[in-house]
């Protein structure tokens, strides 16, 4: 890394300074977009950029986040792209040391198109594995060849092509991160069967499941995978909030973690959520009874404890309610479907945990 680069996750500039510049397109970034803010925050590795945008780099073939602690390429070898759909989309293979697949969402590839978002939605919750595109396009309420013209406007690929990179890259994470053996990691990932997810994964990630996995992994009875989040995120309240509201056999927490049994849809299982708030994440423990809901599940945790907002661009849209707070806690998150506040006396408050109770 550069020496005029900064370590301490901070970039030496503001988040409102070229706001218009942080508008992804869906193709990737020209010189002129990322000349500034982009490099800047890519060398600085700052955190709060994570998952906004991705750093290819075209003399290695591998897309980064851009906390990736790799040594930083040359700018000219560089190509930036607003998800890792698209970068893997374009014949990049995602790193396996900073793991582009556990990067906080980002708005900016979701699409402008009320359609499309929705059916970036469903998709994510299985609706592709579960029935065809046909089916998808019914439930959205337009043509199946509308929704191919829309999908292709918005993120340059086909909803299936979509639906593929993103079951590829969560089996990539499951790879890395889980003891699960690979029929399992297939079977998690919506695949169905080992070969053609073998096949997919040497064909678009440019590497076998064995190869992805490397190293040996000791045998655990749950799943164990990192969720990422943009700081600064107020952990302490929360967790005082669930706390307080705790039910005995059903929910459990201490100074560091939070969990709870559930149900969603046909699935039942646990997780627990362990706070690493010096790699600003939490590493989630899950048990699920069936594999094939674990996209989803994944996507309502995830939801729940608003994991992919853009948190410094809420506080800085809320400042003045913010302001009336008795004592401001920056990183402060609602727990709920998303940005969802309704404002009462000065406050805010969030709707609580989403996924339905239960107690095996």
């Amino acid at each position: 890394m550069p020496k005029t680069a900064r370590q301490d996750g901070k970039s030496g500039y503001t988040w409102q300074e070229n706001q218009q510049e942080c508008r992804m397109p869906c193709q990737p970034l020209t010189a002129e977009i990322t000349s500034d803010v982009f490099q800047r925050a890519r060398l600085s590795r700052d955190a709060r950029f994570d998952g906004r945008f991705f750093v290819a780099v075209t003399s290695t073939g591998i897309f980064c986040r851009n906390i990736c602690p790799a040594p930083a390429p040359k700018e000219q070898n560089v190509q930036y792209y607003p998800s890792a759909v698209s970068a893997l989309a374009a014949g990049f293979r995602p790193c396996l040391r900073c793991r582009p697949d556990s990067a906080p969402g980002s708005p900016a590839w979701r699409g402008t198109d009320a359609t499309v978002k929705r059916a970036l939605s469903l998709i994510q919750q299985g609706a592709l594995q579960q029935a065809g595109l046909p089916q998808l396009a019914t439930r959205l309420g337009v043509s199946e060849r509308y929704l191919r013209q829309l999908f292709s406007a918005e993120l340059g690929m086909a909803p299936k092509r979509y639906a593929l990179l993103q079951q590829l890259l969560l089996a990539k994470q499951l790879l890395q991160s889980s003891a699960l053996p690979i029929s399992s990691v297939a079977l998690a990932g919506g695949f169905q069967s080992i070969r053609s997810f073998n096949a997919q994964c040497k064909a678009v990630l440019k590497l076998t499941p064995g190869e992805i996995r490397k190293r040996q992994i000791a045998p655990s009875t749950s799943i164990e995978l990192y969720l990422s989040y943009r700081p600064p995120y107020a952990w302490q309240p929360l967790r005082d909030f669930l706390r307080q509201r705790q039910i005995a056999e059903l929910e459990w927490s201490r100074q560091d973690y939070y969990g709870r049994t559930f149900r969603y849809q046909q699935a039942v299982g646990t997780f627990t959520l362990y706070h690493q708030p010096q790699q600003y994440r939490f590493r989630l423990e899950l048990q699920l009874d069936k594999l094939a809901m674990l996209q989803p599940v994944l996507q309502n945790i995830r939801r729940i404890f608003d994991l992919d907002v853009d948190i410094t661009q809420v506080e800085q849209d809320l400042a003045p309610q913010l302001a009336q707070l008795s004592s401001t806690v920056t990183g402060l998150r609602f727990l709920g479907s998303g940005i969802r506040l309704k404002r009462v006396s000065g406050l805010f408050l969030g709707s609580r945990l989403r996924l339905e109770p239960h107690i095996s």
